[in-house]
């Protein structure tokens, strides 16, 4: 390209630096970036924020906490997805006492968050196992009007599970009708699954996956994980047999009646990511 005389411009140049991320050539990446200048094209936030999302995703967040200050060195202002991708890797790695004081500092800034900046928040309150802070989290959203979907939902539903607030958990399912800002999808059966099967028993399971196949949602490998080793405590070797083979069978009927231009819209993954609150209480009644 350039023996050509064609030189790159910053886009070309953040897609490379995308490329050498996705293969784990953080090095690589990093002279490119520092070649840039050199090069008369000064890398741009969206640059640095490829480099540090590429870089959390590899478990290298030391690297991209040192990638967020030379990037305010060279006077390129670090804006709410530079935050949001460096709050994934901390969360990430569980390093929750750093990810806490970068959410005080996007506070501090006056940075307006947004539906990825809240879920990322609300996950790591709810990885911390600090209950009072993620519902605080989820009603900031509500008050400040940031549209929720199906990823808030599910890491709400999951983490009450995990706490055999299973009541609780049912309760937000069901919400998902009154609302009608989100459809539960696989991973929200799955984890209500779980949690019913965890703490109430099978034949309460046994209702939420017979309505998840009449919405024509399929259960996935989680899914049977979960109803095999319930149905194996449960009933003992062979009476999962025969209730599989209907499972399979309504499954079977549903699709040769389904709809797919009606299916409920799929969300995209997100993120996963001391009971130590550094006056976060105070923090997030201003978010």
């Amino acid at each position: 390209m350039m023996a050509c005389g064609c030189r790159p411009n910053v886009i070309a140049y953040t897609c490379m630096v995308d490329v050498l991320c996705r293969k784990y050539m953080f090095n690589r990446a990093q002279c490119l970036v520092e070649n840039m200048t050199a090069e008369g094209c000064p890398p741009n936030t969206v640059t640095y924020n490829t480099f540090i999302k590429g870089l959390c995703e590899g478990g290298e967040v030391d690297w991209a906490v040192k990638v967020l200050n030379k990037m305010r060195d060279n006077g390129s202002l670090p804006n709410i997805t530079t935050y949001n991708e460096l709050l994934y890797g901390l969360f990430k790695v569980s390093r929750f006492k750093e990810a806490f004081g970068l959410v005080r500092e996007i506070h501090d800034k006056g940075l307006k968050l947004n539906l990825v900046t809240y879920n990322t928040i609300l996950n790591g309150f709810c990885c911390a196992g600090m209950t009072n802070e993620a519902m605080q989290v989820f009603g900031n959203m509500l008050k400040c009007g940031t549209k929720t979907d199906a990823i808030t939902y599910n890491i709400l539903i999951y983490f009450f599970c995990k706490q055999g607030r299973i009541k609780t958990a049912i309760q937000l399912f069901n919400s998902s009708g009154a609302v009608k800002e989100w459809c539960p999808d696989v991973i929200t059966y799955t984890s209500l699954l779980w949690g019913i099967c965890s703490s109430v028993g099978l034949d309460e399971a046994m209702v939420y996956l017979h309505k998840m196949i009449s919405e024509g949602i399929s259960p996935n490998i989680g899914t049977w994980n979960v109803l095999v080793q319930c149905f194996f405590s449960s009933l003992g070797h062979l009476g999962p047999i025969y209730i599989l083979d209907e499972i399979l069978r309504d499954t079977e009927r549903s699709h040769a009646n389904l709809d797919f231009e009606h299916m409920p819209p799929q969300p995209r993954c997100f993120p996963e990511q001391s009971n130590e609150d550094y006056q976060l209480s105070v923090t997030l009644n201003n978010i």
